[in-house]
């Protein structure tokens, strides 16, 4: 009975491979649907399966790991359904500023911050991107520091190092 539970295990290991490839063409728009009918099916197979591998301990190891693989990849799944049916990107990088930046003055803190570096014979070069998630850190901070106010940051030197300090609005 219990080669009969390995292989099942053997073949539904399989089966989530295949139900992942087609989610990820899915998402490539190469298939127009995404398989949700396979998912479920594959979703209550494994719940049947779990009746019958709870006799040996390897078949529940197995067993196990199976399950904690799909729940990750289910989870990923429909966020990243949610997300194509919302009309965002899929990819989890940020194409727009984070809530909250200023966005005019981001570019002039960007310049400022790496004519202050130059200034001082620095030939480190801050991108946009380090420059937005330092902002993004430091708002997070003052955030559970300061809740509901809302701050400003300009570049200062002090002790021969470039810095951020933050005006409150």
């Amino acid at each position: 009975m219990t080669d009969s539970v390995d292989k099942k295990i053997q073949q539904l290991e399989a089966t989530l491979n295949q139900v992942k490839v087609h989610f990820e063409m899915f998402v490539s728009g190469r298939e127009r649907i995404p398989p949700m009918k396979k998912i479920e099916t594959f979703e209550a197979s494994l719940n049947r399966l779990a009746l019958e591998a709870n006799k040996r301990t390897a078949s529940r190891f197995r067993l196990n790991n199976l399950r904690s693989k799909f729940t990750s990849l289910k989870s990923l799944w429909m966020r990243q359904l949610e997300r194509k049916e919302m009309g965002r990107p899929l990819n989890n990088r940020r194409q727009t500023p984070a809530k909250g930046l200023v966005e005019s003055s981001k570019p002039s803190l960007h310049h400022e911050y790496n004519k202050a570096l130059k200034d001082l014979g620095d030939s480190r070069r801050i991108t946009e991107e380090q420059l937005s998630a330092t902002l993004a850190k430091q708002r997070a901070k003052l955030a559970t520091k300061y809740p509901g106010k809302e701050f400003d940051f300009e570049i200062s030197v002090r002790d021969g190092k470039v810095r951020l300090k933050a005006l409150p609005k």
